[in-house]
């Protein structure tokens, strides 16, 4: 199958959200301790790849050998798996232990790959050179459709440097991916976090923490942008956000995103897409990857966007918007809060209904030019305009 190419979060409160931050930090670095390691029982004979669980239709990643012990490295016992799960076309189950992985696992066909879950199923990534632990790969003139990865932790900071998380990838004239569900995931101490590149579309991302360390990236697509189209993407976090680096950077057309926070910025290019429910609690990073907290572009809606403690000194603005026919609503301020809460692109023209910030902020009329501000409908934004209207 081939496809062209196309042209009510509840808010916690700062104590809250530090003392649940500092809990995620504690587990992402005691990544050991909470695991239930798998049992040290006589192995059972080896399969080979094109061999079938004796158990039931699902073939688990100890019976080619993985030991989950934290120490050996089970890369190749791993490889076995997947070959064969790809070749039986089952389920490929990853029992609860801690699995060390030296190199990307690659899945090339639709299987599903689930863990125990998170507290229990681990993989340790010590990926040489800093690629994604996994990835799903279509080459070229190839469809994958509807692969599936859940309950697990990917804990990518066990070799010389932290190494990515997850990718879904395309190559070469023809490829697509599409109807991939990515969810239930922790994914720590990563360079990237999860990525998408080349012809992704209509796949689901829920459910997904991205802690630890973010040294780059916690959810990326721009690299290798060629079609990542009506995604959806939920109940997302990204925190622990390094300096310089993004918690979302994303260009993907006609892609929604909903309950997302994070302590980053963040850029988002999606037209025709929108985001419902985004909130930033903080900002991590003593040198932030941008002066601005939030860039949007081209997105055709957003609303429910909650600033939260958001230190002037590191963001001095909080949304910026490019494009047409834009509707931002219900955005609010909690706390410190940027010294400009909008910044509008000459040429956007929109609708903001419904601005609430609990300290003073900057007049709109003061920075923006009035020519700007002609093109935009403003409304129930006391706390930013000296008018009711404009």
């Amino acid at each position: 199958m081939r496809r062209r190419k196309r042209h009510n979060v509840p808010m916690a409160n700062a104590k809250e959200a530090s003392t649940r931050r500092s809990v995620m930090k504690n587990l992402a670095t005691g990544v050991g301790a909470a695991v239930v390691t798998a049992p040290k029982t006589a192995m059972p004979t080896l399969p080979s790849p094109a061999g079938t669980s004796p158990d039931g239709p699902d073939l688990l990643v100890t019976q080619f050998g993985a030991r989950g012990d934290g120490a050996t490295d089970d890369t190749v016992a791993f490889e076995r798996a997947i070959a064969a799960a790809m070749q039986a076309g089952r389920r490929l189950r990853i029992p609860a232990g801690r699995y060390r992985i030296t190199r990307t696992l690659t899945i090339t066909r639709g299987i599903r790959v689930e863990g125990d879950g998170i507290e229990r199923s681990v993989l340790l990534g010590a990926v040489i050179g800093g690629g994604p632990v996994l990835q799903f790969h279509a080459q070229a003139t190839d469809s994958i459709m509807g692969p599936m990865l859940s309950g697990l932790w990917l804990d990518c900071a066990h070799g010389t440097g932290p190494c990515d998380g997850i990718r879904l990838s395309t190559g070469g004239q023809g490829a697509a991916l599409h109807q991939a569900v990515v969810r239930d995931l922790f994914i720590t101490n990563v360079a990237v976090g999860l990525a998408l590149s080349g012809v992704v579309y209509r796949s689901m991302f829920d459910n997904i923490t991205i802690a630890g360390i973010v040294a780059q990236y916690g959810v990326y697509c721009d690299k290798g942008f060629e079609d990542v189209t009506y995604n959806s993407f939920s109940n997302i976090e990204v925190t622990n956000v390094a300096d310089g680096a993004h918690a979302f950077w994303i260009h993907s057309n006609h892609s929604n995103f909903s309950n997302l926070t994070s302590d980053g910025c963040s850029y988002f290019s999606s037209p025709g897409g929108t985001i419902r429910n985004l909130a930033v609690e903080g900002i991590s990073a003593r040198h932030p990857a941008s002066a601005t907290l939030l860039r949007f572009n081209q997105v055709q809606a957003a609303q429910g966007i909650n600033l939260i403690n958001i230190d002037p000194r590191r963001c001095a603005c909080g949304i910026q918007v490019v494009g047409q026919a834009v509707v931002l609503q219900a955005i609010r301020c909690f706390g410190q809060q940027p010294l400009r809460l909008l910044e509008l692109d000459p040429q956007s023209e929109g609708v903001i209904a419904g601005i609430q910030t609990e300290r003073p902020a900057a007049m709109l009329e003061d920075y923006i030019p009035s020519e700007t501000l002609r093109r935009w409908v403003v409304q129930a934004a006391r706390s930013v305009t000296r008018r009711t209207s404009c």
